[in-house]
């Protein structure tokens, strides 16, 4: 198995991840929105409003010559401004706490970003440590079973030619089912795996 490609691939599909890399998106944005706070800044407001209306036998306020007329008449009615703002930040320690207090917030998330990649990682390659552990004892207990087979046949054998007693082929019966026993289980922890 390729280590890189399943290290990519938990990556790519744990949910954790995607969170946290959204975290380290929004901690960078507001960071990003208080270094603005700490920029001049310039305010163009411009308002334009009817709250009365004009209206005579031939024309209608809501008709053009009706309201071009209502702006002629001393009503009220028709009303605009315009209003400009400068704001200056000198001094503004508040705002730059803030740029702090979220950098430090951005750095936390990128570390704890980081820091899950890298578990991830581990856990990937030891789980795959693992697997190569259990399949090199898979292997060796297929053929411990080929061997304890071999046995059990030639004392099989021998116990019918009265060399053994039937204690002895029982013995290494018992060894035969339990090295059965060991290859199902080591079988079952490579399929876990």
């Amino acid at each position: 198995l390729d280590a890189d490609a399943l290290v990519r691939l938990a990556l790519a599909e744990r949910a954790d991840v995607a969170a946290a890399a959204k975290r380290v998106e929004a901690e960078s944005t507001l960071a990003a929105a208080a270094e603005l706070d700490l920029r001049p800044q310039v305010d163009l407001r411009l308002n334009a409003s009817y709250n009365a209306y004009h209206e005579t036998y031939d024309t209608r306020f809501y008709e053009p010559e009706g309201f071009g007329d209502a702006f002629g008449e001393p009503w009220s009615g028709p009303s605009y401004g315009i209003a400009l703002r400068f704001r200056l930040p000198i001094g503004n320690n508040e705002a730059q706490g803030r740029l702090l207090q979220a950098r430090s917030a951005t750095t936390s998330s990128e570390i704890d970003a980081t820091e899950l990649k890298r578990s991830i990682r581990l856990q990937v390659l030891e789980e795959l440590s693992t697997l190569a552990s259990a399949r090199a004892e898979l292997a060796a207990r297929r053929e411990a079973r080929l061997r304890i087979e071999e046995t059990a046949e030639a004392t099989l054998t021998r116990y019918q030619a009265g060399d053994l007693t039937v204690l002895d082929t029982l013995i290494t019966e018992q060894e035969l089912t339990r090295a059965g026993l060991d290859l199902v289980a080591s079988e079952r922890e490579v399929l876990s795996l």
